[in-house]
């Protein structure tokens, strides 16, 4: 049995995938496994990995395609063996010391359920093979679920990828994708943080791939409905009555973002306002915290639609 179970969730990104398996393969701990999840591909999955010539891959194929969120929820729900697991997305790749890192830290804070690492957004596939040089200590600071929510509405990089689990202590995923949609993986952390602590080690070690269609299409007639429930769930975990300076965090946080998600999901005047309205309503946007970015978002939408 390996010390780490790697597993992926894969469809239709036959190159990424490639380059995404190198990462891998080229860490500098070696005890793993892969499991790719591979959702009904067009190509033989078989022959790729077996270009690879490792017996620690191998793959699990659906008999058809069940969507990029069905897919992923059944990769959380499967019996993982290894004490560890990485859920780990098909586009992009991994520094060489991602696993020696999260693991060291796990192994050396027992109270701890996972460790996240910052990210590196990358829009020019060059430089998916480029990494930075870390410092020889490894540093991480330990966060609780109201820590960890502070930390996410000050904009700090997580996603699945970026994060090491003890498999024992992970949670079924299925609720959060109903209610959040492909925005449901900060909800799903956060959440999970809340059955002990957390750690974060502050190093970009993964390259996210920037890319058109890298998420699934959603359904534009619910896309505000799912956003309204991601910003009630920031809302909801901070302590009440907030504090000004959560006050302060929040605000700027949700009613930029709203401003920038108006602009680019919303398809007439009437709706871009209606929506800015309706959170207002509910409390989740106050245009006193606008600053330069949600300005820019806003006056974007109006050149937009008039």
């Amino acid at each position: 049995m390996q010390k780490i179970t790697i597993a992926i969730p894969a469809y239709n990104r036959k190159d990424y995938l490639i380059k995404c398996l190198e990462s891998i393969l080229h860490q500098t701990f070696q005890d793993f496994e892969i499991i790719i999840f591979d959702n009904h591909s067009d190509y033989n999955i078989a022959n790729l990995i077996n270009q690879f010539c490792d017996s620690r891959i191998s793959f699990i194929q659906n008999d058809a395609n069940v969507g990029q969120l069905g897919n992923f929820n059944k990769v959380v729900k499967y019996q993982f063996n290894s004490p560890y697991v990485m859920i780990f997305h098909d586009d992009d790749t991994m520094h060489p010391q991602l696993l020696e890192r999260t693991l060291k830290v796990l192994e050396n804070n027992y109270n701890l359920l996972w460790v996240g690492t910052n990210l590196r957004f990358v829009h020019d596939s060059s430089d998916m093979d480029k990494f930075k040089e870390l410092p020889k200590e490894v540093k991480f600071s330990v966060y609780n679920s109201v820590e960890l929510t502070r930390l996410l509405l000050n904009n700090f990089h997580l996603a699945f990828d970026t994060v090491l689990y003890r498999t024992n202590c992970m949670i079924d995923s299925e609720s959060f994708s109903l209610e959040y949609n492909k925005w449901f993986d900060r909800p799903f952390l956060v959440e999970l943080s809340k059955k002990g602590e957390i750690g974060i080690i502050d190093e970009p070690l993964v390259n996210y791939r920037m890319h058109p269609g890298q998420v699934a299409k959603t359904d534009d007639c619910k896309i505000f409905d799912y956003i309204i429930n991601l910003f009630k769930f920031y809302f909801n975990s901070l302590p009440k009555p907030l504090t000004k300076l959560d006050e302060k965090l929040f605000f700027k946080w949700s009613t930029n973002n709203l401003l920038q998600s108006a602009s680019n999901f919303s398809s007439s005047l009437g709706g871009y306002i209606n929506l800015l309205k309706k959170c207002s309503q509910l409390n989740l946007f106050k245009f006193s915290y606008i600053n330069a970015r949600g300005l820019y978002y806003f006056l974007k939408a109006f050149i937009k639609f008039l």
